[in-house]
Parts: structure tokens; C-alpha cells; sequence
């Protein structure tokens, strides 16, 4: 399917912030094939790792907490989703590292920290949280908080491959199957097809209309 928006965000926001820490940045890739991403994350990225992986956060971390032993980062950035704030949780776990989530805005102050603002309390105030960056830092970023900046196309970006066996021992966790989320209840941003009515529609029996069109065709209805 290739990557989301949210990992070029991600990719734009780090090399934001590798330029003022004067560090390479670098991606990890776990799934799929490698030329498949390297036009879109080498416009931000200094190196790319790609190590194959199965499906599976048990397996994902071990192989990130691999790479972390290995290389040392000092910031790692993922998604704030379910997914990615397990695996950030996971990781900084086994690693004994520190983690901040849902985060939204990401700076360098002039002692050199990091300052991170997240939304707290059921977002209805924010805090600005601080931290050195001299040691490995976790932060999980909400969609949509970055714009993308200016990339650079003639970037020349490493890929460097390093595949680990992933042992049956590592897999505490099994999938028995996925379902797929109800059109009416799901996420409207993860929606497949939307069907969208305004107030031109002229009222709720029109609605209802709407509603069974979306209905017929699988799809979440947005207004």
C-alpha cells in the first residue's frame, strides 16, 4: 500500500530537527519491499534501514530495540496511533528509555532540549514538556501536526539492509483475524468511500436518503 502521509510528516519534521541537531537522520522500513520507498522517504532521509519483518509488534520490537542497541539514536519518531503507541511503549520499555506520546509540536530551545507540546486532559489544555536530547528519546506525534517542508530530490540516501531472524519465541501475541469496522462507527479520516451531505439536502428525511445511499454503497457518511 505503500507509506502514509503521516510517515513523510515524520520524515519532513526529522530532518527539521537532525539539521539543528547536526545528526543523520535515517528511517527504519519493516515491511514490503525497499525500492518501494526509497523515492519518497530519500527526499528527507540520510539513511534508509530495512530489515523484512513479519507482521506483529512483538516482532517489530524486537527488531527496533535491535537497531536502537545498534546505532544509538537519540530521538525516534512514530505515529500516534494504536499501533504506534504499543510499539513506542514497547520499545522504550525494553530498552529503558524515555517516551513521551501524542505530541503535536516539537522544538529546539536554546539550551539545546527538546520542548514538547501535547494536548492533556481530554484535550482541553496543552503542556510544553522539556527534555534533553543527549540520551535516546521516544515521542509518538499526532497525524496532521507537521506541514512538510521543501525536500531535497538529489538527496543521497544510504540503504542499508539488516535483515534479523525473528525467533517463534518472540510471537506472544497472535492474530486470529481482522474485521472490518463498521462504515457507520469508524474513523471518518480511515474511511474507504464518504458519502458527504451539506444543509442543501433541506432536512432530515433527505438525510435519511443520504444515509441509505451510503449504506448501499459501504461507505461512512460525512457532512
Amino acid at each position: 500500500e505503500g507509506l502514509r502521509e503521516v510517515a513523510f510528516e515524520l520524515a519532513s519534521e526529522g530532518c527539521r530537527l537532525a539539521e539543528q541537531l547536526r545528526e543523520k537522520l535515517c528511517a527504519v522500513v519493516l515491511t514490503g519491499d525497499p525500492k518501494d520507498f526509497n523515492e519518497g522517504l530519500s527526499q528527507y532521509v540520510d539513511t534508509i534501514y530495512y530489515s523484512k519483518t513479519n507482521d506483529g509488534v512483538d516482532a517489530y520490537t524486537h527488531v527496533l530495540s535491535h537497531l536502537i542497541r545498534k546505532y544509538n539514536p537519540r530521538l525516534i519518531l512514530m505515529e500516534s496511533t494504536p499501533l504506534g503507541n504499543e510499539l513506542a511503549s514497547r520499545v522504550a520499555a525494553r530498552n529503558e528509555i524515555g517516551i513521551i506520546t501524542d505530541c503535536q509540536i516539537l522544538s529546539l530551545n536554546n539550551r539545546g532540549c527538546l520542548e514538547v507540546t501535547k494536548m492533556i486532559h481530554g484535550d482541553k489544555v496543552y503542556a510544553i514538556v522539556e527534555t534533553p536530547v543527549s540520551k535516546s528519546l521516544v515521542v509518538t506525534v499526532r497525524k496532521g501536526s507537521f506541514d512538510l517542508m521543501e525536500s531535497s530530490p538529489n538527496k543521497a540516501t544510504e540503504l542499508v539492509i539488516d535483515n534479523m531472524e525473528v525467533d517463534p519465541p518472540f510471537y506472544r501475541k497472535k492474530y486470529l483475524e481482522f474485521v472490518k469496522g463498521d462504515p457507520k462507527k469508524i474513523d471518518i479520516s480511515k474511511a474507504e468511500i464518504i458519502v458527504a451531505a451539506g444543509r442543501g439536502i433541506g432536512g432530515n428525511e433527505e438525510l435519511k436518503k443520504i444515509e441509505r445511499l451510503a449504506e448501499m454503497l459501504g461507505g461512512s457518511l460525512g457532512g
